[in-house]
């Protein structure tokens, strides 16, 4: 028989040297955290003191049990192997400087999978990894595999301190959800300081990050969504990171919205977000970044966005800032409907596959005026995509700023009544008037990574460099 599971021991024996409760008292909670160890069979004593006496997997619906156990400081590691259906509610948190963590581990075998069954074709249907309860704070969910879930992580609301670090999911609706319980007046009901890192999502039919209004203070750093363009596209609409803000239908003037606000993504990666729309519909959808009207407050920062049908960015959003950026082969490279700050950013060869709309490097919609500098346009698509001109003052919608605007063979276009160019050049890939354009020869199906678009020194420290 495999022994009894004591989540406890680890702490039991060092609460059997001091009196009851002097722990508490005289020691934090990170000293007295306890390391919980899981492998899919138990080994040794089964107690999860150690890998060696690791404790055997809880069955499919004991996942909760085991984990409600763990105490502020505690961590639940869990070593290689397949856990299948998997799923698990936290109602309870860590404290700040003492989280609850559940960590992955390689033990040998690469680090542990969770498996469930959720399916690409039936996407409204499957189990959800972990559900973290309306102000369930302080949780650390890191180096996990995550495949076939409707989702691996979802907030229910008002959550803080939570990190997401390290999931790699596969074929899964979502990646994360954060969702809205808050009160625009009640910053503890609101999701906040969170930080999203170092995780990849491939293959999903919604996003791999959501947020559904109510959410604030977040960093997503080195996260990186492949939605797998047509084979994935089961479900409406491929938006690889959705800002969705405060969507509630039929609201009550006298209630705030609770629009998301304060976040900042550093060098992320959105690909392949795909749609194609049911016979009679024109519209092709399908976005790398989004972000609705009323969300405030974005900055982009060595961010990429490739091969969506739609927009690499498309952003109704309020204070919006792009350093570093690249986007390439999306039908509208970025597309802005509010003012929004460019420097060193670059956008490539927007290709339309299909639908309504032209192709344009920088679609301008709505009021927005837009201020870049030191930044690269290339392709023989128009550059900027005008739908709306704003009425009165001035025409001007593009301020242009030490930047190159090129074509591949054809004659660029010059600055028109919506744009104003200052020390910034208008050329030719192909006639370059001041010799080479680029230090390369790069190409339509660029990466975004190496150098190759960087500005030759021949254009005078104009246009795009990467550092």
């Amino acid at each position: 028989m495999t022994p009894m599971f004591t989540p406890k021991s680890p702490r039991g024996r060092l609460v059997s040297l001091l009196a009851s409760g002097a722990c508490a008292l005289l020691f934090s909670a990170a000293l007295c955290a306890a390391d919980l160890y899981i492998l899919p069979e138990a080994r040794g004593s089964g107690d999860g003191s150690s890998w060696e006496n690791a404790a055997a997997a809880p069955t499919e619906d004991g996942w909760t049990a085991r984990i409600a156990d763990l105490e502020p400081g505690d961590t639940l590691r869990i070593g290689s192997g397949v856990y299948p259906k998997a799923a698990f509610s936290m109602s309870a948190g860590g404290a700040a400087g003492a989280p609850i963590t559940v960590l992955g581990e390689d033990t040998g075998a690469g680090l542990p999978v969770f498996r469930g069954t959720w399916n690409k074709d039936r996407p409204a249907s499957g189990q959800i990894l972990c559900n973290l309860s309306i102000k369930t704070s302080f949780v650390t969910l890191k180096n996990l595999r995550v495949e076939n879930y409707m989702a691996a992580v979802v907030t229910s609301g008002g959550n803080q301190g939570i990190v997401i670090s390290g999931i790699e999911g596969k074929d899964v609706r979502f990646g994360a959800v954060f969702k809205n319980a808050a009160r625009a007046d009640l910053l503890s009901t609101w999701t906040r300081d969170v930080l999203v890192e170092n995780c990849t999502f491939t293959g999903f039919t919604k996003s791999a990050l959501r947020w559904e209004g109510g959410n604030r203070d977040f960093r997503i750093v080195n996260v990186h969504g492949d939605a797998g363009g047509k084979p994935y596209a089961t479900d409406p609409f491929h938006m690889v990171f959705d800002i969705r803000g405060d969507q509630r239908r039929d609201l009550p003037p006298i209630i705030e919205r609770v629009h998301d606000r304060d976040f900042t993504f550093i060098g992320c990666t959105a690909r392949n977000a795909w749609h194609e729309p049911p016979p009679g519909k024109k519209y092709w959808n399908g976005d790398g970044y989004v972000a609705e009207r009323g969300v405030s407050n974005l900055t982009f920062i060595d961010c990429m966005a490739f091969d969506c049908t739609d927009g690499g960015w498309d952003l109704k959003a309020t204070g919006v800032t792009f350093k570093g950026c690249v986007a390439f082969r999306n039908k509208r490279n970025y597309r802005i409907w509010n003012d929004a700050t460019f420097e060193n950013c670059i956008g490539g060869y927007p290709i339309k596959r299909g639908g309504s709309g032209g192709a344009h490097n920088i679609g301008v919609y709505g009021d927005a005026r837009l201020k870049l500098a030191g930044c690269t346009l290339v392709g023989d698509a128009a550059p900027f995509g005008f739908e709306q001109t704003k009425a009165g003052g001035d025409p001007v919608r593009v301020n242009i700023a030490d930047s190159l605007i090129v074509s591949i063979d054809g004659e660029p276009a010059a600055d028109g009544p919506l744009t104003r160019s200052v020390n910034s050049a208008r050329l030719s890939l192909a006639k370059a008037p001041k010799g080479t354009v680029f230090i390369d020869a790069p190409g339509q199906d660029w990466d975004g990574k190496g150098k190759g678009f960087n500005a030759s020194p021949a254009q005078g420290g104009k246009g795009f460099r990467r550092l």
